[in-house]
């Protein structure tokens, strides 16, 4: 059994124009969830509704108490036009609670950019680097007038706004489909998928606007106990 503890935090961190807000915390004797918005994410709802889905565990807070990591649990999150709404539920608090805080050691951002990559039908593999983010063409194809690109990244990069340039014609994204993951020896995780276009044509650019990435805070928020 732990501590009990209902507290408003509302402490703010502003990371390249995503505005995450902790706003509060509630502890009972048998466990602790953390309360927090996002701002600036309707990329992210966008990209749930083609497939490449914003996945919880992209970003990492934790929760500190008397100086030692309280067991993390498990996530929630809702998502709409305006924004995420999150949680993150710990282990109950120790009953001599002295110190608490929270270490937000990473979080997903978003950025614009304007990235085209020529992809050669015969050959169909090409690597980008964006923002220090691999982005590896791996195949493409053509199937019942539609055209399928298959891409590879780090499992926390999305593309979060991304189009296929058919024979000088913009073609949108339709949806994202055979979604995978696979460690490397290194220990990194790739995400690879498929995209698919609705049009096919002779030649294609894949034209990147913005990327969603992981990026690391490592920022400490004190919480008052009394």
């Amino acid at each position: 059994m732990g501590s009990t503890l209902k507290q408003k935090i509302n402490e703010r961190i502003n990371l390249d124009g995503v505005k995450i807000k902790i706003d509060s915390i509630s502890a009972s004797p048998t466990g602790t969830i953390i309360y927090g918005t996002a701002a600036n994410t309707v990329e992210l709802v966008i990209d749930e509704i083609l497939g490449e889905r914003f996945r919880l565990g992209d970003f990492d807070i934790r929760l500190i108490a008397n100086g030692q990591e309280v067991e993390y649990q498990g996530s929630g999150i809702r998502t709409d036009s305006k924004g995420m709404k999150f949680e993150s539920r710990y282990d109950a608090l120790p009953l001599n609670l002295e110190n608490l805080k929270l270490n937000v050691k990473s979080f997903i951002v978003g950025k614009d950019v304007d990235e085209k990559i020529y992809i050669d039908k015969n050959v169909a593999i090409e690597e980008r680097v964006i923002l220090n983010q691999s982005i590896k063409i791996t195949g493409l194809k053509e199937k019942s007038k539609k055209a399928y690109v298959d891409i590879s990244t780090e499992e926390n990069v999305v593309l979060t706004k991304v189009s296929l340039i058919i024979d000088g014609k913009k073609i949108g994204l339709k949806e994202t489909i055979n979604s995978s993951y696979d460690k490397m020896e290194n220990g990194k995780i790739i995400h690879t998928r498929t995209l698919c276009f609705p049009e096919t044509g002779e030649n294609y650019e894949l034209h990147i606007e913005r990327i969603s990435y992981k990026e690391n805070l490592n920022e400490f928020i004190n919480i008052p106990i009394s």
